[in-house]
């Protein structure tokens, strides 16, 4: 972008970190980039904001070869603003963008909810799919479910009753809403990322604030309607923040990521394995 603006920044790096190639993409407006994946020819996806090319913020979609030379680049935008924080390769060549889009003119004070974008291998539109309810629905992370379609995790904030929770979608391969579902807790909690289960099912990976102000991991299990079988609570009494989950056999469960230790903000890995 201009000025002091900002720029969407990719920065490849090798085994030992050092510098491969460094690039700057968008335009004459502010540009940010939120999430790059590995490609299948390998390059990479990326995804975020520009502002460069309506004079409003949208979502932002970049494809780069290997070198990072940027092969395609394209925005999409419903309601006044969108937003991209996830994409991933589909088994079809094309990628999936999940974020939102917010209804109100105003930034931050309109409702906002999940915004899914298809296009293909060329960065082309192909389908586009806004979900959510009454309050304010986020998107953070899109998974696979094979040829059945994809399923959706997010955050959900009802003004009615003051609190947040998961939300979660399932939509076909055509980005037809086949259900969603929100998993409540006593906790204000959010679904950071979604992974597999052994049983077709999902993990959601998230983060709950506990009653000291401390943020924790949340771990939550679904059956292949996205219902509700469980959440588990980890990390309690220190900030700490999950990375990755997996289903390590048929009734235990690992997750990665870390924690603050010392008072003084270090912090260290964290690694669990749990028997709900």
């Amino acid at each position: 972008g201009g000025g002091s603006g900002s720029i969407a920044y990719l920065v490849k790096t090798g085994k030992r970190g050092e510098l491969e190639w460094e690039r700057s993409f968008g335009g004459e407006g502010n540009e940010s980039a939120l999430f790059v994946s590995h490609c299948s020819d390998g390059g990479y996806i990326a995804t975020g904001w520009t502002e460069s090319f309506h004079n409003r913020r949208e979502l932002y979609l970049f494809k780069v070869n290997a070198k990072g030379q940027k092969q395609w680049e394209a925005n999409f935008c419903q309601g006044s603003r969108s937003t991209g924080s996830h994409v991933l390769e589909t088994g079809d060549g094309g990628f999936l963008a999940a974020g939102w889009m917010e209804s109100s003119e105003e930034a931050g004070s309109g409702e906002r909810d999940i915004y899914l974008v298809k296009v293909d291998s060329g960065g082309s539109l192909e389908w586009e799919q806004v979900l959510g309810g009454s309050g304010d629905e986020v998107g953070f992370y899109v998974q696979p479910e094979g040829e059945e379609g994809y399923v959706v995790a997010g955050q959900s904030f009802s003004y009615a009753s003051g609190t947040t929770s998961v939300y979660l979608a399932k939509v076909d391969p055509q980005g037809h809403k086949q259900w969603e579902k929100n998993i409540d807790s006593n906790e204000s909690y959010l679904g950071l990322s979604v992974h597999p289960s052994l049983d077709g099912g999902c993990l959601i990976l998230g983060q709950v604030m506990d009653p000291d102000g401390y943020r924790g991991i949340s771990l939550a299990k679904a059956d292949q309607g996205g219902k509700k079988q469980w959440v588990i609570y980890l990390g309690g009494g220190q900030n700490s923040a999950a990375l990755s989950a997996v289903q390590a056999d048929n009734d235990s469960f690992v997750v990665v990521g870390w924690i603050e230790t010392g008072g003084n903000g270090d912090r260290n890995v964290y690694l669990a394995k749990i028997k709900p």
